[in-house]
């Protein structure tokens, strides 16, 4: 251990707040500066690929169409040798990999990540690959945190911290949108919300924003038209209509993320080198940015453009685009094309974020949807360009089941707050049939697909194995049926117990009795012998057995909000043997994991 760490290291052991405090500002730092070093790279890719970096878009249709299909071919065929070389975790979205790591690892990342991960990721968007940037500088920022963390020999709850400081700086940063880069760490990533975590997260967030603005500026990633900015209901049909574009986008977020995963399993299949995989890709990549080059990289400007409903000026001359003079054609066209390629170059083997595709994919298919809408309620609903602004957030939520995130930043990305209603009331349809369809977003489907299947931020077949009787306490204190009620405070003021079983002169439970429910009669003194415990005993009792899980365990204390949960017999199922509480459960689970881990290969650069 170098100097340095040594002295962060005693740093934390005796200011610990202090020294987390410190470590995320410096995360924060680190995320921030990286995500203007990745936007770089970026765009000197694309000058190399294009000729511009700038309205790229514009650029493409002066090109050739063998000047178009030539970048991703090459492209895909470097990134794809390169990942499966150097490190298969940088291979697609890389959300996923994060949450392996935290669930799984306690945080543990590669440092080799970092780099991979912003070369393969830079030349795939860069050459016209149809990514985004969300999913690569998520896992670069979560990567930097992690080495951070293994630097000062930071604990497996403080490296967790850690990781999710670097991906709320980097998110944050690369879409002037702080208050998202939280969520995102907190809703997708961690799985929590304690103040202990949300602290750091927010600093390094912050601190991120402060660099990326001092640097790039502070405008929104995207423009909206002044007719959006003065958004209001237009009448009282549109909270139907709106709902309504929730549940489609929903069934397209399940939809897009079924198809990446079934187009990746189909080049795996193919028995075939990578680099002949990664040429094939390239080759079928090429060919769609031949007839559709909006799809080529993020697609910002094309979105822009649906939200401005000029579908002209991203009709690029020599595109298939360029043959459709109908609206709802064009918005057609660039959604199916752009659900393809983003399933192609994901497949073959590309490195990048399906952040941009989903809100490319929405903004089609809600400005299709608010044509339909508009043909059938004329002048009834807001324009298609309001739909697409909704349907982007929609299919983000439906595709990554997490709303709130989606929800803040498309608030942010676009500056605007009058939108807020349509786009809470879409999201959030949107993600509950999302999860009715399908229970994994396109983040966990990975990792499920790998057997890893994650609950709240924890892993559930690492629960699943193991049974409340091996966890719970068999040394716990009951109160008779009868105790009246001077009993109970004496009971209650002289043990460390908080929730007391009921039982009957047999034994057998018939309630549970805690502090909570006695607090409010605590200095009630004429209560005396009136009240006695079966009076205000809580009757319908949730409970386990020693067979059950502590998957069944987890999902029974979100039932309810309580500390503490009676083991019954499974036999007698009034017979109380025990008690588990949510600190034994969770515990449990973070030894089972450092066991598995220690037993396991350990992550070496």
């Amino acid at each position: 251990m170098s100097a340095i760490a040594r002295k962060v290291f005693e740093l934390f052991q005796k200011h610990e707040r202090t020294a987390i405090t410190l470590i995320a500002i410096i995360i924060g730092v680190i995320g921030g500066y990286g995500a203007i070093l990745f936007r770089i790279v970026i765009h000197a890719a694309e000058k190399i690929s294009f000729g511009t970096s700038e309205q790229l878009l514009g650029a493409m249709g002066q090109l050739a169409w063998w000047q178009r299909m030539l970048p991703p071919l090459i492209g895909i065929s470097i990134v794809a040798p390169l990942v499966y070389w150097l490190a298969r975790e940088a291979k697609g979205h890389g959300v996923p990999e994060v949450m392996e790591a935290v669930a799984l690892r306690g945080g543990l990342i590669r440092l080799r990540v970092v780099f991979v991960k912003l070369i393969a990721s830079a030349i795939t968007i860069g050459t016209g690959g149809s990514v985004g940037r969300e999913g690569p500088i998520v896992q670069i920022g979560s990567a930097a945190g992690s080495v951070i963390g293994q630097g000062i020999k930071a604990s497996r709850r403080r490296m967790r911290i850690m990781v999710g400081c670097g991906a709320a700086a980097s998110l944050a940063a690369t879409f002037n949108a702080p208050i998202a880069g939280v969520l995102f760490a907190l809703e997708v990533l961690l799985g929590e919300y304690g103040t202990m975590t949300l602290s750091p997260i927010v600093i390094s967030s912050v601190i991120a924003t402060v660099v990326s603005r001092a640097h790039l500026g502070n405008s929104p990633a995207f423009l909206i038209p002044e007719m959006l900015k003065s958004f209001t209901w237009t009448s009282f049909y549109e909270i139907g209509t709106f709902l309504l574009l929730g549940l489609i986008a929903g069934a397209l977020g399940v939809l897009f993320s079924k198809l990446v995963y079934k187009v990746e399993d189909t080049f795996d299949a193919v028995k075939l080198p990578v680099w002949i995989k990664g040429i094939i890709g390239g080759v079928l990549v090429g060919g769609m940015v031949v007839f559709f080059p909006n799809v080529a990289g993020v697609g910002y400007d094309t979105i822009e453009g649906l939200m401005q409903g000029d579908l002209a000026s991203i009709s690029a001359p020599g595109s298939a685009l360029s043959l459709l003079t109908i609206g709802w054609m064009v918005a057609l066209a660039l959604f199916l094309a752009k659900l393809l390629t983003t399933a192609l170059t994901l497949g073959a083997g590309g490195s990048g974020g399906i952040f941009a595709p989903s809100l490319f994919i929405g903004a089609s298919a809600g400005y299709l949807v608010g044509v339909a809408f508009n043909a059938l309620l004329p002048g009834l609903v807001s324009s298609p360009q309001a739909y697409a602004l909704v349907g982007m957030g929609a299919l983000v939520a439906g595709a990554t089941h997490a709303p709130m995130t989606s929800i803040i930043i498309l608030f942010e990305m676009t500056g605007d707050y009058r939108i807020i209603l349509p786009l809470m009331l879409a999201c959030i349809s949107s993600t509950l049939l999302a999860q009715k369809l399908d229970r994994e977003s396109i983040y966990s489907r990975k990792l499920a697909r790998r057997g890893v299947k994650l609950r709240e931020g924890r892993e559930e077949n690492v629960m699943a194995g193991i049974k409340v009787g091996e966890v719970m306490s068999g040394e716990f204190e009951v109160i008779a049926q009868a105790s009246p009620y001077s009993e109970l405070v004496r009971a209650m003021t002289t043990s460390d117990q908080l929730y007391f079983p009921v039982v009957d002169r047999d034994g057998n439970m018939t309630g549970i009795l805690s502090f909570h429910d006695l607090r409010e009669h605590l200095f009630d003194e004429d209560l005396g012998q009136l009240v006695i415990a079966d009076d205000l005993a809580t009757r319908r009792v949730i409970t386990l057995t020693p067979e059950d899980n502590l998957l069944t365990a987890f999902e029974r204390f979100n039932q309810i909000d309580v500390e503490r949960i009676p083991v019954v017999d499974a036999a007698e199922p009034r017979r109380v043997v025990g008690m588990i509480s949510r600190r034994d459960l969770l515990n449990s689970y973070n030894v089972a994991v450092m066991r598995r881990d220690l037993e396991g290969v350990q992550p070496k650069d």
